[in-house]
Parts: C-alpha cells; structure tokens; sequence
C-alpha cells in the first residue's frame, strides 16, 4: 500500500509581489487623465445611473452564481478523485455498528463491508444529482457574462466585473487547498486502517496538516476489525 504522500500535491508557488508593491507605493501616471467620456455623450445623468443600477443588479446575481459554480466544480472533482483513489470522506462513512460486534468479528466484518458499500454510493448519488445542476449552472453563467461584457463597456464596468474574476479566482484556490488536504486526510485514514477510528492529533506528511475543526469519532466508535487495504478488499464495489 503506498502512503498518503503519494497523491501528488500542488502547492502554490510563491509569487513576486514587488511590481504590485511599487504599483500600490508610486502612482506615477494619472490614470484619470486617459478617461474616455466619449461613449456619455447624449446621455442622461438618470439614464446612466439607471444603467449602473441594472449592472450593480446584474452583477451582483452573477457573482453568486459564479461562487455557487465553483463550489459545484470542486465538490465534484473532490468526490471523483475520491472514487479514484477508492476513499470515503470521514462526513460521508456510516458510521453505525453493532453493539455485539466485537464478540462476533465476522459479523462486524460483513456490517462493515456493508458501510464502506454505502459511502461509496453516496458519492456515487452526489455526483448524479449534482452534474446536471451544475451544467445548468454552467451555461447560466457563461449567459451572464456574455451580456455584461456586451452591454456595458465603461471602463468602470469591466473593472468590476475583472475585480469578480480575480476574488472568485482566489475562491477557487483556496477550495483546492482544501479538498487537497481532505483527500490527502482520506487516504492516510484508508491506507492506515483507520477507516472507523482514527487519533484525535494526525499530521498528514508535507505540507498539509489535520484541521483543528474535523471531530474524533474514537469515542462513539470503538470498533476497529477493519485493517485497510482498500484496494484490494473493496475493489469490487461501486
């Protein structure tokens, strides 16, 4: 069985922040002095703030939908690297055994086998429910988009609308740290037999460390038949 250090880990590289340093520090250039108030010409001041209105509306609704994607996208490629590395998140075991189990191992074997069954399914029901959702979601917001950036042009529109992409950017980066870390915490959990029960303090070797926020479940399950090696005892289940 390979360790959990084997799931390959992108961590961020470290940027060079001096340009933006010195852009923040030193405004060289008057970025007022190069406005275009061409495209304002023949129009109305409550026209124009009745644009900016329907923009801020507009925008606003595409910004959630946009995080929602996100959230969709990565609760997805969370749970189908799940299924490729055959793991089960900790939120998604059964944790339910029988009190007599430990007087009969053979028993608590086959409930056990029943459990890891069970949250395989359970990855497998998310996914199906949630792909479609997640494809409409998709298309909805490419529409979205698309009628920003054709209807309003102003300079102060795209900024906004370029000041949403990079925060929903940085959301997407720091849904990937996690699920890195979660799959990672899963793996470690498969590969050690610690699939029921597992220490309350667990470092994951690199970079990743346990969350402070996971809850033990020693006490509530003290059942621990189960030995590990997922791959070969549970590669026939779906």
């Amino acid at each position: 069985m390979e360790n959990a250090a084997a799931i390959p880990i992108n961590c961020p590289e470290p940027r060079d922040t001096s340009n933006l340093w010195n852009n923040i520090l030193h405004q060289d250039l008057n970025p007022l002095l190069t406005l275009d108030f061409t495209n304002n010409v023949g129009t109305t001041p409550s026209n124009t703030g009745k644009n900016l209105i329907e923009f801020d509306t507009l925008l606003k609704s595409f910004t959630d939908d946009l995080y929602l994607l996100q959230h969709y996208v990565w609760q997805r490629l969370h749970l189908e690297a799940c299924q490729h590395f055959r793991v089960i998140p900790r939120g998604m075991r059964v944790f339910c055994m029988p009190t007599y189990g430990e007087s009969h191992p053979a028993l608590l074997k086959q409930w056990q086998d029943l459990n890891i069954g069970l949250g395989f399914n359970y990855i497998k029901l998310l996914l199906q429910y949630f792909s479609p959702l997640e494809s409409e979601l998709r298309t909805k917001v490419e529409t979205m988009y698309n009628d920003l950036t054709e209807r309003f042009v102003s300079d102060f529109c795209r900024n906004k609308l370029h000041t949403v992409c990079i925060q929903v950017s940085a959301y997407t980066n720091r849904l990937k740290i996690i699920k890195q870390r979660k799959l990672a915490r899963d793996y470690n959990d498969f590969s050690r037999g610690q699939v029921f029960v597992w220490p309350r303090s667990q470092e994951i070797p690199g970079p990743i460390h346990e969350s402070n926020n996971d809850h033990n479940r020693t006490d509530q399950v003290p059942l621990t038949l189960y030995t590990g090696g997922h791959k070969r005892r549970y590669a026939h289940l779906s």
